[in-house]
């Protein structure tokens, strides 16, 4: 989790601002919490190896944590990883997905 300071509309994209203008700001939520869920599935549905479907999702953390950021969003949890996905995964994807949140954690 992380709490965004004051926000920065002005750096939002301009699709992004129109959207954003559409909402009334005294009813966005103070706290949203994302289950991070089949990326696996969206890159075999293209053909994909599951790898390059986790690191889109990886992609698309970045994307939601910048625009939270920006809009001001005080308090974003993402739930990325379960028991239950520890277990059934192959040891393999397992360690892919804790070297991609580290790299990630540490770029950012």
């Amino acid at each position: 989790m992380y709490s965004a300071d004051k926000p920065r509309i002005d750096e939002l994209t301009a699709e992004e601002r129109a959207i954003y203008a559409t909402l009334k700001p005294d009813r966005l939520p103070q706290h949203v919490a994302i289950i991070m869920d089949g990326n696996g599935r969206w890159a075999g549905h293209r053909s994909l190896k599951r790898f390059l479907g986790h690191q889109q999702g990886a992609n698309s953390v970045q994307l939601v944590t910048e625009t939270a950021s920006r809009i001001g969003l005080p308090w974003l949890t993402l739930y990325a990883f379960s028991l239950e996905n520890n277990l059934r995964r192959p040891r393999a994807e397992v360690n892919f997905l804790m070297r991609l949140l580290k790299t990630y954690l540490e770029s950012n």
